[in-house]
């Protein structure tokens, strides 16, 4: 019986032997860091991955301050948990970055608590590095997708319900996000003729036109597009990319309303010297012809109708004038320049004006006019 009892002692020891050595595998061992520290912020005691988070080759207790190894950015965050923990002593958080010996950054999320048989502190350290990674690249690509100038959309291709929309896209159809995120795209008028119906998706990338005309708000749209599709998890979704090019296309109608304007007016003006060099050369003829005719009675010392011919000449002359100053008159009038001021006029004077500009003419060619009122 002594023996026995021997023997169990024996068993006990080694069992009270080997729960210690059981708690020190796993506190080595667990995936994160654990540290404890004193209260002026020097590190007690760490584990096989506070070793690894700090770059320490060996377990031994590194007699340093544990706010040594925290970036300083981060720094009074670290210092205002860690008060807390000995002021409260309550569980605390916080998210930290550290610089190990190699010069290596980790994104930490610390968890505190105080042991009271000592005066310690007793600090988780979780290692989240990649998490914060991707939230700051997830951050980023959100970033851009919010501040590119073309509105973007995307929807589930089997159920059509709009997943995602940029800030761009809300300005571009005048829809905050809120009425158009989970909606069925084909419920949204704007949309609905570019996808009238579910039917229709399968046929969305061939159907697709690259220019739609759409009104929004009384207000006229010319949005250019493109579509391409990718696999979002287990689905797949469609992007519409919008471009707003109301302004060119106004731009591009303004232009061509411009060529014609130009056409019409390059023909005008084609006209209107073709009929201004026919009105010149009538009273120049004119002119021409008197001074001929007054050379020749000159000459042959004829005196009676050179007073007549002077007269012509003076009149086809003041003619002239006349055309020129009416084609600088029209030329003010083409450019905005001429102000109108309408008068009366004799219409008795005007036809004897042109009577008397005919006259040589219609004489030339034995042509007789008559006035009658």
């Amino acid at each position: 019986m002594n023996e026995i009892d021997n023997k169990m002692k024996g068993n006990n020891k080694l069992e009270q032997l080997a729960v210690p050595q059981k708690y020190k595998m796993l506190y080595d061992f667990t995936p994160h860091g654990y540290f404890t520290l004193a209260k002026n912020g020097s590190i007690v005691e760490l584990n096989l991955n506070g070793c690894k988070m700090l770059g320490l080759k060996e377990m031994n207790s590194e007699k340093t301050r544990f706010i040594r190894y925290v970036t300083h950015d981060t720094q009074s965050i670290f210092v205002s948990f860690f008060e807390k923990i000995f002021k409260t002593q309550e569980k605390q958080t916080c998210k930290i970055s550290i610089v190990n010996r190699d010069n290596s950054q980790i994104f930490t999320q610390l968890e505190g608590i105080y042991l009271e048989d000592n005066s310690e502190c007793l600090i988780l350290a979780i290692d989240i590095t990649d998490y914060e990674m991707l939230k700051n690249k997830a951050t980023r690509y959100q970033n851009i997708f919010e501040s590119i100038t073309n509105g973007i959309l995307t929807f589930d291709a089997e159920s059509g319900k709009i997943a995602d929309v940029n800030q761009a896209l809300t300005n571009i159809v005048g829809y905050d996000s809120e009425d158009l995120m989970g909606k069925t795209i084909w419920k949204i008028p704007i949309f609905n003729e570019m996808i009238p119906s579910k039917e229709k998706l399968p046929d969305i990338l061939n159907n697709l036109k690259t220019h739609y005309t759409i009104k929004v708000k009384d207000k006229v749209l010319e949005l250019e597009m493109s579509v391409n599709t990718y696999v979002f998890g287990n689905s797949k979704e469609i992007q519409l990319n919008f471009w707003d090019i109301s302004e060119r296309i106004n731009y591009l109608q303004a232009l061509e309303e411009n060529k014609n304007s130009l056409i019409l007016l390059n023909n005008a003006k084609d006209k209107f010297f073709t009929i201004l060099a026919h009105d010149l050369r009538s009273p120049f003829t004119s002119i021409l012809g008197f001074a001929e005719l007054l050379l020749e009675e000159i000459n042959q010392g004829k005196y009676l109708k050179v007073k007549q011919f002077v007269g012509i000449i003076k009149e086809s002359t003041w003619n002239a004038i006349g055309l020129l100053s009416n084609l600088m008159e029209w030329s003010r009038s083409q450019n905005g320049k001429m102000q109108f001021k309408p008068e009366y006029v004799s219409l008795d004077t005007v036809l004897n004006e042109v009577l008397a500009y005919s006259a040589f003419p219609c004489e030339q060619k034995s042509i007789t006019i008559e006035k009658k009122l």
